[in-house]
């Protein structure tokens, strides 16, 4: 059956001076496959810099508000040059072209849209890239071997905007399960799911651990290493590792993550639960995506908080700590620290954007304001009926005193944690927000 087809590979023009040639031999356009395995074998040659590897992006949605486009771009893979090409050499024009400038890598394609669209870029050795070609493709939607009762609720969030509340509130539900214990950060569905990521990731030479090493250390295991396109050469072996190898391990996965939140639920002893609740970062990417696939009846909450106020709550917090517990001091300055917050911000309103007409957006601002009508639209959102009673006790239950969370805050009551910014930031740091996010605190919501 027909899994993956490749509808158009589109060389780009790159300067000579850059690239003195490259090219994709495949997949070439009408490429039909089965399982959800790319293999990509092509060849790359710089012209004033030598080029060293290539690197597989993948170009998510474009096209919304003052979102950069660079941001749409995500890393999937990075594969040196270790095949030798003479064929290349020979070829009239190509003398300068190195004997070892071929590649040969394969990319495991669940997670990623049905519809996609891959970068290609060559890897020059003075660290900087240029773009040479394009593959855009359809595949077919997984489908693993195992279905779940209970189904995801992710909480997509950046540091202090609100998750620990959020969780918090939702674990006050009799039919969603959580760890009911501070800071709500036992993420088991986003273990398994990386394991599962991980694993299905075919072993190209680049990035992957020596094989001798891997054997004597326990603390890490990386892409299969013996997952690789030599092997997948092998058509038994390509049926087995791109379709039933992918929904097995899926199975496995799924069903640790049931099992998990089963043994958790009878500890708690909810009855009727149809979700699990987790908080998701927006970094590493791609794991949410990957939930969606995997889970059909999954749900997806992004939270969103006014950036400046999340800085003030983070100098606020490493205070009362007293340590830097989210990496300010690692960016020399908080300038750096705001351009990051604003890499930061752009993924999750690009993530909102992606998936809008499946996900939710909540505000901090609204989830601290207004808790009980806040409840109400997540209610609802999954599906519950009577949501308006049952918001009301949630919120007035998450209001019991509670000497934990109380830590976590860090201004006296909900209301002076909104727009804290206007007091709290001095005019220096208040013209960095505005140079370095502009015009997109507006289409945040932000003025």
């Amino acid at each position: 059956m027909e899994t993956i087809r490749v509808d158009e590979v589109v060389p780009l023009n790159v300067p000579a001076a850059r690239l003195l040639g490259a090219a994709l031999d495949a997949p070439r356009p009408g490429h039909v496959g089965e399982g959800q395995i790319v293999e990509l074998v092509g060849w790359v040659a710089g012209s004033s810099s030598n080029a060293t590897g290539v690197q597989i992006s993948l170009a998510e949605k474009e096209g919304f508000g003052a979102v950069s486009k660079r941001a749409h771009v995500r890393r999937l893979l990075a594969c040196g040059l270790s095949v030798e090409r003479p064929d290349v050499a020979r070829q009239s024009g190509f003398a300068r072209v190195p004997l070892m400038c071929g590649f040969r890598c394969a990319i495991n394609l669940i997670g990623l849209p049905c519809s996609f669209t891959l970068l290609l870029s060559a890897i020059f050795e003075d660290g900087t890239m240029v773009r040479w070609a394009i593959v855009r493709g359809r595949r077919e939607p997984f489908i693993p071997a195992h279905k779940t009762d209970i189904q995801p609720l992710m909480v997509s969030f950046l540091a202090r905007s609100g998750s620990t509340w959020m969780m918090h509130l939702l674990a006050q539900h009799p039919g969603i399960v959580t760890c009911r214990s501070y800071p709500y950060e036992d993420m088991f569905a986003h273990y398994w799911l990386k394991a599962f990521r991980v694993m299905c990731q075919p072993g190209n030479e680049s990035g992957n651990p020596d094989i001798g090493k891997l054997m004597l250390r326990d603390a890490h295991v990386g892409p299969n290493p013996y997952l690789t396109p030599p092997v997948l050469a092998d058509p038994g072996l390509r049926d087995w590792f791109g379709t039933d190898y992918q929904r097995q391990l899926a199975g496995f996965c799924m069903r640790n993550i049931e099992a998990t939140y089963s043994a958790l639920n009878a500890n708690c002893g909810l009855q009727d639960c149809r979700y699990f609740a987790e908080k998701f970062p927006v970094q590493p990417a791609g794991l949410q995506d990957l939930a969606w696939e995997l889970f059909p009846g999954a749900r997806e909450i992004i939270l969103l908080r006014d950036p400046r106020d999340v800085l003030c709550s983070a100098l606020a917090f490493n205070r009362k700590r007293g340590y830097d517990g989210f990496g300010i001091d690692d960016f020399g300055d908080e300038a750096g620290f705001i351009r990051w917050q604003y890499q930061q911000n752009v993924r999750l309103w690009a993530r909102w954007h992606k998936r809008r007409q499946e996900t939710l957006l909540v505000r901090y601002e609204d989830l601290v304001a207004y808790p009980g009508d806040t409840l109400r639209g997540i209610l609802k959102y999954l599906g519950y009926d009577g949501a308006d009673a049952m918001a009301d006790e949630m919120a007035r239950r998450a209001s019991a005193p509670d000497k934990t969370l109380a830590g976590h805050r860090t201004s006296q009551d909900p209301s002076a944690s909104i727009s804290r910014w206007r007091a709290e930031l001095t005019p220096a740091q208040q013209k960095i927000f505005h140079d370095t996010f502009g015009g997109f605190l507006d289409e945040l919501g932000y003025a």
